[in-house]
């Protein structure tokens, strides 16, 4: 581990274990933990401030749910794109957009209604299937760029050298490498030829979200 000071212009820069960047929280560990834990309380605390619409008898169902749309979710997906998510991150932001819904929809848990007819009642879907088509359309986004942008190059780069010993962290980049081989694209640039296509692009992005999208829990 090289543990010498990067300096910019003669000034060293402060090592911390995590900064805010453009809203996004960024942490030394990598992932994106800490920023959908950051987003989920804003998103709360937004849910909250607007608990007299919720309660309101005058406001129609619908327009509440238009209202979280707006109001409520975009807090919560701000920067989603670039979240590396495992199972336990998908499933809280799942958890919290069920909790509201339930509750802008005064549904009980005694009323047993599941969660695939609650979304389908609210004509919403999973967020974590959103993270993900938002996810590979900002990839066809980069894919589209010259050859020698910077995203392009660390996107598509095949590091030299050995790693560590042991289990190599997930980030990222292997978790879009997992969902592309499964998607049947052996290269990104591959990859690159059919992202060249937007029309083409979307309706591979709708249909991989839809092979990699899990039953109704």
């Amino acid at each position: 581990m090289n543990d010498e000071a990067i300096t910019v212009n003669g000034l060293a820069l402060e090592d911390v274990e995590k900064f805010i960047y453009l809203g996004a929280t960024v942490c030394k560990q990598g992932g994106g933990g800490e920023d959908i834990n950051a987003r989920l309380g804003k998103a709360r605390g937004a849910f909250v401030k607007l608990n007299r619409v919720w309660n309101s008898s005058i406001v129609s169902r619908k327009t509440k749910i238009r209202l979280y749309k707006t109001l409520v979710k975009p807090v919560l997906m701000y920067g989603c794109e670039t979240w590396k998510m495992n199972e336990g991150d998908a499933k809280k932001i799942n958890v919290f957009q069920n909790r509201c819904l339930r509750r802008i929809m005064k549904i009980k848990w005694q009323d047993k209604i599941s969660n695939g007819e609650l979304l389908e009642r609210a004509d919403v879907e999973r967020l974590s299937e959103e993270v993900r088509r938002r996810r590979w359309r900002f990839i066809g986004h980069i894919l589209r760029q010259q050859p020698d942008n910077d995203c392009v190059t660390a996107l598509t780069r095949t590091p030299e050298g050995k790693r560590k010993k042991g289990r190599p962290k997930t980030t990222w980049r292997p978790t879009v490498e997992k969902e592309r081989s499964k998607a049947g694209w052996q290269s990104w640039r591959e990859v690159r030829t059919v992202a060249q296509d937007r029309n083409r692009w979307r309706a591979h992005v709708e249909a991989l979200c839809a092979n990699l999208a899990p039953g109704d829990k």
